[in-house]
C-alpha cells in the first residue's frame, strides 16, 4: 500500500497559538514538546503548520528546540517585588496576562496561514487568550483547547489566592473557552473532571497526555 501524501500546493493546514512567550523558558518544557508534535504531525497530514507565538511564527523544529534548550541558570526576583503581598502581586499579574492577551490577538490577525484553508486551529489555553478562537472563527474552522489544567483551579492548589475575585476572573478568563472549544484536549482524567465541572461540554472532552514525537 503507498503512503498518502499531503498536496502541499493545496493550501491546507493547521494553525497552533502558543500564548506562552517563546523566549526564557526554564526548558525542557513539556507543553512546547506536545504541541512541536502536534504541529509536525498536522504539517505532515496536511502540507502546512505553523506555531504562532508572541515572538512570532515558528516551524515544528523550532518550537520543538525551544523546548528542549535548557536555561539552568535561575531566574531571580527582584527584592523589592518580594516585599509585595502576594494577592496584590496576584492582581498585577492577572492584569499583565490581560493585556498581553490583547497583543497576542493582534499578533494572530494575519500571517502566513493568510489564503490558507485551515482545518483547525490548536490553542494552548491561558488566562483571556483568545487569539486561536477569533482566527477560527475568521477561517470558519474548529478550535481545539490543549489544557494543561484551569489555570485558578490549579493556581489554588499552589496555594494562590485571589480574595475576592478569583470566581470572576474564571469565569471571565477561562470557562467561556471551556464551553466553546469543539474539542477540549487535556493531560489528565483529573483535569477532564476539572473541566465538566467548569462548563466543558463532557461529549467534547479528550484526554491526550502529553506525549514527544519520537
Amino acid at each position: 500500500m503507498v503512503e498518502e501524501r499531503p498536496d502541499v500546493s493545496s493550501g491546507r493546514g493547521a494553525l497552533f497559538a502558543m500564548p506562552t512567550s517563546s523566549s526564557g523558558q526554564p526548558g525542557p518544557v513539556a507543553v512546547w514538546i506536545t504541541a512541536s508534535g502536534w504541529a509536525a504531525a498536522a504539517r505532515k497530514m496536511l502540507g502546512h503548520a505553523w506555531v504562532v507565538t508572541p515572538e512570532g511564527v515558528l516551524t515544528p523544529e523550532e518550537a520543538r528546540a525551544v523546548a528542549t534548550t535548557p536555561q539552568l541558570s535561575p531566574v531571580s526576583r527582584a527584592s523589592w517585588k518580594r516585599r509585595v503581598p502576594r494577592a496584590a502581586a496576584t492582581m498585577a499579574k492577572d492584569a499583565g496576562r490581560f493585556l498581553r492577551a490583547r497583543r497576542f490577538r493582534e499578533t494572530t490577525r494575519s500571517g502566513p496561514w493568510d489564503g490558507s484553508d485551515l482545518t483547525f486551529v490548536w490553542q494552548r489555553h491561558d488566562l483571556f487568550h483568545t487569539a486561536g478562537f477569533d482566527v477560527a472563527r475568521a477561517k470558519g474552522c474548529p478550535v481545539v483547547l490543549f489544557v494543561d489544567a484551569p489555570t485558578v483551579w490549579e493556581e489554588s492548589r499552589w496555594g494562590v489566592r485571589r480574595p475576592g475575585w478569583g470566581s470572576l476572573v474564571e469565569r471571565i478568563g477561562e470557562r467561556p473557552q471551556f464551553r466553546s472549544a469543539d474539542l477540549v484536549a487535556c493531560v489528565s482524567e483529573e483535569v477532564a473532571e476539572a473541566l465538566v465541572e467548569r462548563g466543558a461540554p463532557e461529549k467534547r472532552v479528550l484526554v491526550t497526555p502529553c506525549v514527544a514525537d519520537l
